[in-house]
């Protein structure tokens, strides 16, 4: 039996964590596997936080992850990958994109947004978590938009040994999945993510 693999995928509105999730849901059972998918929304549209829970396994019964039990959490925002770093189980992996979204708290005055090396500090000692730094939101610009950086991100996840998903049937979710003018582009930066975890680790 295929042992659950969780993965809690954090973002604002607009970053396309709902997009993502589906993406990994439809590719788990393209290979045969249960998938189910959990989503919260805060206002999403405006900028507020959005989170989804993906499972992965032989069964799965519940859409919702425990706390201390997920293998992976992509954080697309670093504040919001904070936010939900409780779900991380010790040793888990945190993919993290390099991008700040000052929440209101900042903008004001009221908050000082945490340096990365804090963040990395914080998610090391308290979680004994490994972290993966990327500036997906970058790399996806290059290729021809911002938007597409949650793909950079799920290439990254394609690299993780223990994900039970292979690339290639993740890329056959994001090429049935994406409207078809975003097709290429989204493709383009799912390996893009995956290139560069190998020439990381490689």
């Amino acid at each position: 039996m295929q042992e659950l693999f969780n993965v809690v995928l954090a973002g604002v509105g607009g970053q396309g964590v709902i997009f993502a999730s589906t993406v990994l849901a439809n590719a788990a059972v393209k290979v045969g596997l249960s998938a189910r998918v959990g989503q919260t929304f805060t206002a999403a549209q405006r900028g507020g936080s959005v989170i989804a829970h993906v499972r992965v396994g032989s069964k799965v019964y519940s859409p919702l992850i425990g706390l201390g039990d997920a293998n992976v959490i992509i954080g697309l925002e670093l504040v919001e990958a904070l936010r939900h770093i409780h779900y991380i189980k010790s040793g888990g992996l945190i993919i993290l994109n390099t991008l700040k979204i000052p929440p209101r708290s900042v903008i004001f005055g009221q908050a000082e947004y945490p340096n990365i090396s804090e963040i990395e500090h914080f998610i090391s000692e308290k979680y004994s978590a490994k972290v993966v730094k990327i500036d997906a939101t970058q790399i996806a610009r290059s290729l021809g938009s911002a938007l597409a950086a949650n793909m950079v991100m799920l290439g990254v996840l394609s690299c993780v040994s223990e994900f039970p998903v292979r690339h290639e049937y993740l890329i056959e979710s994001i090429r049935e999945l994406s409207p078809k003018r975003y097709v290429d582009l989204n493709i383009k930066a799912f390996k893009a993510g995956k290139a560069f975890m190998e020439k990381k680790f490689n």
